[in-house]
């Protein structure tokens, strides 16, 4: 396997300790060649960053690793322009920027923490982000470990719930499971846009299958040093320390409840057609049948399913386009007409305004509290009728 790496000096040496060493890593691309030839590497594999277009041109190689932090939003999107201009597949990039984050260990963390007390939690919930920060664990009477995750698809909620289930030998004793949904995220994929692929590092690093991704768990294993992610390897001794935050929406952060402000949601409304009312069938087919397993799944396990829509702005509910609600709206109709489940639907839920949320599709601090409330009231309905 023949690697670029793309780290500046805060990660190069890192980054490369990272690498399988099996491979061979043909350039080092970095802001500072005076500090990577200081640091053993060889001057003729160490290119200026800005001089990357001339590289990927000139260079035969399989993978270029991305492995910035810093200001990694901007610099992954210069990389990007650099592969179309010069009609190199992007498919040829891996982001592993979750490695040097707390966020790359977080689940593993988690998963960590409930073999500790496999009988701890009675509830837990898998979804996109609008679930992550919508649900506020302190105000469920029964305890809930929330599993949602940046861009997660379906496929890792999926899973995240077969490995949550056979926790302690199957020992867990889960009564409720929330599956959060959003109609642009059962109708694509997030983590397939090359701008949100480094959100499924967690899920990958974690579940160590590669879903999504453009290298499958065998050509990463050629990539990253597969003795990382052994058991007591550095993947696991990382996750050791980082103490899985089981409530996203810690009421301290009082910025969060500020009301979202016309200019922000005029930029997030230029944005929104460009992810939201796509719909890729491929995706959707996918989808219905990892839906279908999950429910299997819990039926299995006897673990109750409450399938939600979180709260949403009026204003962004408003521009999808009817034929993505319709045909979501006919998914859910199907599965409600089959299956046994509790369908919440938060679109629909009044009492909700502009100050319970952080951006039209995101609850905030306040607006998490107030849904959480409405779904432990549910929650405590069921109890009370078993």
């Amino acid at each position: 396997m023949k690697i670029i790496l793309l780290a500046f000096k805060d990660l190069l040496l890192p980054a490369k300790n990272y690498l399988n060493p099996e491979s061979e890593i043909v350039a080092f691309v970095t802001e500072d060649r005076g500090y990577a030839i200081q640091h053993g590497i060889p001057s003729e594999k160490v290119v200026y960053y800005w001089n990357l277009d001339e590289l990927i041109r000139k260079t035969e190689f399989d993978c270029l690793v991305f492995a910035c932090v810093k200001d990694a939003g901007k610099i992954f999107e210069d990389v990007l322009q650099v592969f179309k201009n010069e009609k190199i597949s992007l498919n040829k990039i891996l982001d592993i920027r979750q490695m040097f984050t707390p966020d790359g260990y977080i689940l593993n963390a988690m998963f960590k923490r409930l073999e500790k007390d496999s009988q701890a939690f009675k509830i837990f919930a898998t979804g996109s982000s609008v679930l992550m920060h919508g649900l506020s664990a302190r105000y469920f009477k029964l305890p809930l470990i929330n599993f949602s995750g940046n861009a997660q698809d379906l496929y890792y909620s999926f899973k995240i719930a077969e490995k949550v289930l056979d926790t302690g030998g199957g020992g867990a004793t889960f009564q409720y499971a929330i599956i959060g949904l959003t109609p642009s995220k059962f109708q694509q994929d997030l983590s397939r846009a090359r701008v949100n692929s480094f959100y499924g590092f967690r899920c990958m690093f974690a579940l160590k299958d590669a879903h999504n991704s453009p290298f499958n768990w065998q050509q990463i294993n050629k990539i990253i040093n597969p003795d990382l992610f052994k058991p007591s390897g550095h993947f696991d001794s990382v996750s050791n320390y980082i103490e899985p935050q089981l409530d996203m929406n810690d009421p301290s952060g009082e910025h969060t409840m500020l009301p979202i402000t016309p200019l922000r949601a005029m930029g997030i409304r230029r944005n929104f057609f460009a992810w939201d009312n796509k719909n890729y069938q491929d995706t959707v087919q996918e989808n219905i049948q990892i839906l279908e397993d999950y429910l299997s799944l819990l039926e299995k396990h006897s673990v109750y399913p409450i399938v939600i829509l979180t709260p949403m702005m009026k204003d962004y509910q408003r521009r999808f386009t009817r034929r993505v609600l319709d045909e979501f709206n006919s998914i859910l109709d199907s599965f409600l007409e089959r299956r046994h489940f509790m369908f919440i639907n938060g679109w629909k839920m009044n009492g909700f305004d502009e100050y319970d949320f952080w951006d039209p599709q995101h609850l905030n601090i306040r607006g998490s509290i107030k849904f959480s409330q409405i779904l432990n009231d549910v929650i405590i309905n069921l109890e009370s009728k078993k």
